[in-house]
């Protein structure tokens, strides 16, 4: 726990963009091809 308060931006107390985290929404955009989709990051919001 104290190692990631020390990496994390602000100390982890900072919240991500109001869309959710870019990486996930990248990774299931790319994922998405899998199944014949054509998502890209920005068609996707994650809570």
């Amino acid at each position: 726990m104290i190692q990631a308060l020390r990496e994390l931006p602000a100390n982890g107390t900072s919240y991500e963009e109001i869309q959710g985290n870019e990486l996930l929404r990248r990774q299931v955009a790319r994922w998405s091809t899998n199944w014949g989709g054509k998502l890209r990051a920005s068609d996707l919001i994650t809570t």
